[in-house]
């Protein structure tokens, strides 16, 4: 594959990154876990957690102890910082992919519910940030996912139709952006998402491993 055209059903492809490039669950659930027993003194379950990946992470808060979010915010976001390159790991065979695809000149963004400043800390850490045309996060947007806002901004800054670019999500909450931003969403196994709840939601592929991506991409053109 070293041409673009190997692959050009889209015309671009944006990822989610926690849960699809990076795997940064055990650091979200201990974050979640040390904020909340230090000010809230209890424990969320794990499940619970999970379920809130890929949404804002203020507005978790908020709705955890209404009034307190800001406090809340604070707290978890000092600890994420602190313990950030320690926890944070990589999924590398996506990021084969994703660099891949970079060389074929496929353009590539990224859309996460991730504060801008945060992402980059990941992105620089795992010596992704080149890869990218673009970076959508949380400040670039007044309505995050499961709204399609986020989505439409990445297609409007690599200047493609959304109809014309992949989004590729871990979470029902990326399938629920996807569909209502009108683009192709691919569901992958290997974040927090359960196969259940993703086919549930009828996805356009749902990806066992990350050279699964590449193979669809090729049987779609060749199809």
């Amino acid at each position: 594959m070293s041409k673009r055209g190997s692959v050009n059903r889209f015309s671009g492809i944006l990822f989610d990154l926690d849960g699809t490039l990076v795997d940064s669950l055990d650091l979200v659930v201990e974050c979640f876990i040390h904020t909340c027993r230090t000010h809230l003194g209890t424990t969320p379950t794990r499940e619970w957690i999970i379920g809130t990946i890929g949404r804002p992470l203020a507005g978790v808060l908020d709705e955890l102890a209404p009034g307190r979010g800001p406090e809340l915010l604070a707290a978890y976001s000092d600890y994420h910082e602190r313990r950030h390159d320690e926890l944070i790991r990589p999924f590398p065979p996506a990021l084969d992919v994703v660099r891949a695809l970079h060389r074929q000149g496929m353009p590539l963004g990224i859309v996460t519910s991730k504060r801008r400043h945060v992402a980059k800390m990941a992105l620089e850490l795992f010596d992704l940030a080149d890869l990218f045309t673009t970076v959508v996060a949380l400040e670039d947007t007044t309505r995050h996912k499961p709204q399609p806002d986020p989505l439409l901004a990445g297609a409007a800054r690599l200047a493609l139709l959304p109809r014309n670019v992949l989004y590729v999500g871990d979470s029902v909450h990326d399938i629920l952006a996807a569909k209502a931003a009108g683009m192709p969403v691919a569901s992958v196994l290997w974040g927090a998402g359960s196969r259940e709840a993703l086919l549930a939601l009828h996805p356009n592929v749902v990806l066992a491993q990350p050279a699964d991506l590449l193979a669809w991409l090729l049987d779609r053109t060749s199809s």
